[in-house]
């Protein structure tokens, strides 16, 4: 049995007999955040950027993604208690050296997902992407 409900995580059962009470614990779980260039400037108009998330590497890979609003926040919902998660950072229509971006333990933008940092659920992650978006 499986059950999944909108911006909460997927959630299943194994097998049950007819009959057999089945209980789900439907509990929000979001990272949330901001994206600022290397100067702490905010995404200029026409510039598009998107955040996927992965699970740890150890863990599994892709997830989900959203797009960032025109002031720089982002919400991922719909995600598990008890996991770790890596954020990677897509830019379009931009100058900045390095279009895609892992963010690091401390925030930053990084090359690798190797330097990628580790986030959990219930924390505001503030990206600073490295670069400028003129560059």
């Amino acid at each position: 049995m499986q059950k999944q409900s909108k911006n909460y995580a997927e959630q299943s059962q194994g097998q049950k007999r007819v009959g057999e009470t089945v209980t789900f614990v439907c509990k929000q779980a979001k990272i949330t955040g901001s994206i600022t260039d290397s100067n702490g400037s905010p995404i200029p108009d026409g510039v598009v950027v998107a955040v996927k998330i992965y699970k740890n590497v150890s863990q599994g890979g892709f997830v989900k993604k959203t797009g960032v609003e025109s002031d720089g926040s982002f919400t991922i919902e719909g995600l598990l208690h008890d996991t770790s998660y890596q954020l990677k950072i897509r830019i379009f229509n931009s100058k900045i050296s390095g279009n895609i971006q892992w963010v690091d333990q401390n925030k930053n933008g990084v090359v690798r997902r190797t330097n990628a940092g580790v986030f959990m659920v219930g924390r505001s992650v503030d990206v600073r992407l490295r670069g400028s978006w003129n560059d």
